[in-house]
C-alpha cells in the first residue's frame, strides 16, 4: 500500500511541476510492467490518475491505452475496446505516427479476438498506412515486425497454415538479431511458427521452434508468453504419448494460468488438460476439468456478445425508429398474425422433421447392433473361410490367370488383415498404407488388392471403418465413454480432426455421432430404470 501511494505522489509531484515526458514515461512503465500483474483494482485506478493529469493528446492516449490493456488482461472485451477507441480520437488529433499505428494494431488485435475481422482487417490496414511514414527505423521495424505477425495470425484463422508461415518469416526479418534472445515479441513469433507447423504435423520443427521460444521467455515465469509456450509444448508431447513429459510443461503452463486475467490462456491451458487426462484414463479430472473449460469458454463467449449487442445496439434502435414512424395499428396486428401463424407452421413442421429424424436414427442404431453382432462371428471364424463377392465362372477363370500373387501369399495376408482387425494398431494417428505393407512385410500392390477383394473397399474406407466400428463397439459397452465429449472421441480413434471423425462416423452409421449418443444415452437410462 505504502509503495503504491508513493507512486502515485511520485506521479502528481514530477508530472504537474515538471511537465517533463520522459519522467511521464519513467511513471508510465511503472504502472504497466510493476503494478498490473500484481493489483488490477489499484493498477486501473493509477492509470486513471494518469489520464485526469495528462495535458496533451498524446499523455492521454498513453494512458487510455494503460487502461485498456488492463482491460485485455482481465478479459474485459467492451472496456478494453472502449478505452482503445477513446485512444483513437485523441491520437488523431497529432502527428504522433509511431502511437497512431500502436493504437490502431490493438484495436487489429482485439477485433479479431471476437470474430470481427472485417474490422480487424480495417485497423490492420491503417497500422500498415501510418508505419510506412514512420521515419524512426527502430519504431518502423517494430511496427513492420507485428503487422506480419498479426497478418499471420490471419492466416492462421483461415487454416493457410503456409501462408500463415511466409508472414511469420517476413515479421523475423524486422527483428534485432543482435538483441532478439530478449526480445517477447520475437518469441512469439517463434511461438507462432511452431503453431503452424504443430497444425501441418511436422512435430519435430513445431517442437523445436517452439523450444527456441521457451529459452527467451524462460526469464519471464510469471508472464502470459511462458505459459502460452509451455502449454504448445506440452501439446507435442501428448500428441507423442509421452504423458511424463506433457505433464511437466502443463503443470509449469496451469501456474501462470491460474493467476493470469487472460481467460483464453486459462481456456487453452484446460483444453489442453483435458487431452491429457483423456490419455491417462483419469475420467474423474477430465471432467472436472471440461466442466471448468466450458465455463471459462462461455464467459469469454459472454464477453463477446455483449460487445457485439452493445455495438449494434443503435444502429437496431434507429432502425425501429424508422419503421415505427411508417406503421400503424392494422399493419402491427397483421404482422403478428402472420409471424402466429409462420411460427405455428415452422412448429409442426420442426415436430415431423424430428419424427421422421427419430425414426432414421432408430433403425441405424438397429443396423449397427446388426453389423456389431456379425463382426463379432467373423472375427471368430476362420480367415480362410471369407469368400469373395459372386463372380462368373469365366471371371474367376480370367482372376486365376491374372493373379498378382500365390494362393499361399494371399492365405497370408487374408491371416494379417484378420490378425490386425483383432488388434488395436488400426487406431494410430494416420496409418497408411505403406506402413501396414511394411507391417506385414509385403508390398503395397500386394495389399491394395487384397483389400479391395476380400474388404470390398479401398484401404482408407477400410480403415476408417475398423476406427468408427471400434468406437462404437466401446460406446455399446462401456457407458463412461458416453461421457466423453466428440473431440475426445475422435482423438482416441485417431482421426486427425473431429470433423473427419464425424463425416466417417455419418457415413457408415447414416448418422452424426451426437444423435448416436444421445439415443444410447435414453437406451441407457431405459435399462437402469427397469434394474
Amino acid at each position: 500500500m505504502i509503495r503504491l501511494f508513493s507512486i502515485y505522489i511520485l506521479l502528481h509531484c514530477s508530472f504537474l511541476k515538471a511537465q517533463d515526458p520522459k519522467e511521464y514515461d519513467s511513471i508510465y512503465r511503472k504502472i504497466y510492467l510493476d503494478i498490473s500483474q500484481k493489483d488490477f483494482e489499484k493498477s486501473l485506478h493509477l492509470a486513471d490518475s494518469l489520464f485526469h493529469i495528462s495535458k496533451t493528446p498524446l499523455f492521454k492516449t498513453k494512458s487510455l491505452m494503460l487502461t485498456a490493456t488492463l482491460h485485455q488482461q482481465a478479459g474485459e472485451v467492451k472496456k478494453a475496446l472502449k478505452y482503445a477507441l477513446d485512444a483513437e480520437k485523441q491520437i488523431q488529433t497529432t502527428d504522433y505516427l509511431d502511437w497512431k499505428a500502436r493504437v490502431y494494431g490493438f484495436l487489429a488485435t482485439e477485433y479479431r479476438f471476437i470474430g470481427l475481422f472485417s474490422e480487424s482487417k480495417k485497423y490492420l490496414d491503417k497500422t500498415e498506412d501510418v508505419t510506412s511514414k514512420v521515419k524512426n527505423e527502430s519504431q518502423k521495424k517494430n511496427l513492420m515486425s507485428f503487422i506480419y505477425q498479426e497478418k499471420a495470425y490471419h492466416e492462421l484463422e483461415k487454416k493457410n497454415y503456409h501462408e500463415s508461415l511466409r508472414f511469420c518469416q517476413l515479421s523475423s526479418q524486422f527483428f534485432d538479431k543482435i538483441n532478439s534472445a530478449n526480445n517477447i515479441s520475437y518469441a512469439n513469433n517463434l511461438h507462432l511458427i511452431g503453431l503452424n507447423y504443430y497444425y501441418l504435423n511436422q512435430d519435430s520443427l513445431s517442437l523445436k521452434y517452439y523450444q527456441e521460444a521457451l529459452e527467451i521467455v524462460k526469464n519471464h515465469t510469471t508472464s502470459y508468453h511462458y505459459s502460452i509456450v509451455n502449454n504448445a509444448i506440452a501439446n507435442v508431447y501428448l500428441d507423442a504419448n509421452n504423458l511424463e513429459k506433457a505433464k511437466y510443461y502443463l503443470d509449469e503452463a496451469k501456474t501462470v494460468s491460474q493467476s493470469s486475467n487472460y481467460l483464453h490462456l486459462k481456456v487453452e491451458v484446460l483444453k489442453s488438460f483435458e487431452k491429457y487426462y483423456l490419455k491417462a484414463k483419469d475420467l474423474k479430472k477430465l471432467k472436472e476439468t471440461q466442466e471448468s473449460r466450458d465455463s471459462l469458454t462461455q464467459l469469454a463467449k459472454t464477453g463477446y456478445t455483449i460487445y457485439l449487442d452493445e455495438t449494434f445496439k443503435g444502429l437496431n434502435e434507429n432502425t425501429h425508429l424508422i419503421k415505427k414512424k411508417n406503421q400503424n395499428k392494422n399493419v402491427l396486428i397483421a404482422l403478428t398474425l402472420f409471424l402466429l401463424l409462420g411460427s405455428l407452421i415452422c412448429f409442426l413442421i420442426y415436430r415431423i422433421q424430428k419424427k421422421k429424424e427419430h425414426k432414421k436414427i432408430q433403425q441405424s442404431i438397429k443396423e449397427l447392433e446388426l453389423k456389431l453382432e456379425m463382426q463379432s462371428k467373423k472375427q471368430g471364424s476362420n480367415p480362410m473361410t471369407v469368400t469373395r463377392s459372386s463372380k462368373t465362372d469365366s471371371q474367376i477363370e480370367n482372376e486365376n490367370k491374372n493373379k498378382l500373387m500365390t494362393e499361399e501369399t494371399e492365405i497370408y495376408l487374408i491371416n494379417k488383415l484378420s490378425e490386425f482387425e483383432s488388434s488395436t494398431l488400426f487406431l494410430k494417428k494416420n496409418i497408411s498404407l505403406t506402413f501396414l505393407a511394411s507391417e506385414f512385410g509385403t508390398n503395397t500392390k500386394y495389399l491394395s488388392y487384397i483389400i479391395n477383394i476380400h474388404k470390398g473397399k479401398d484401404f482408407n474406407n477400410y480403415i476408417n471403418e475398423l476406427k468408427i466400428m471400434y468406437i462404437i463397439k466401446k460406446l455399446n459397452e462401456d457407458p463412461q465413454y458416453l461421457l466423453y465429449k466428440i473431440s475426445a472421441l475422435s482423438e482416441e480413434t485417431g482421426f486427425s480432426s473431429q470433423s473427419k471423425f464425424a463425416a466417417a462416423f455419418k457415413k457408415l452409421a447414416n448418422v452424426s455421432p451426437s444423435d448416436y449418443i444421445k439415443e444410447l444415452r435414453k437406451k441407457y437410462t431405459v435399462i437402469d430404470s427397469n434394474v
